[in-house]
């Protein structure tokens, strides 16, 4: 199952959220309630994924020798 991380606007906390694919999004930041939270797109990364593969280091663009993500 997918993990999705969010970031809230009004706190600018971050967390993560195991869900489906077709699963509503949540409405609500677990810290502060708001609900103007953003979806990080690049941040997307599947239970046993390893670093360099598109994980949360490298977000799929690193070809592989940047060295900064973990990938290389």
């Amino acid at each position: 199952m997918p993990t999705y991380d969010y970031r809230c606007k009004n706190c600018d906390s971050f967390f993560s959220i195991d869900k489906s694919m077709n699963d509503p999004h949540p409405e609500n930041c677990p810290s502060c309630s708001d609900t103007d939270i953003n979806r990080l797109w690049d941040n997307i990364q599947l239970k046993g994924e390893e670093k360099g593969s598109g994980g949360k280091n490298c977000g799929g663009s690193c070809s592989g020798n940047c060295g900064s993500c973990g990938c290389g």
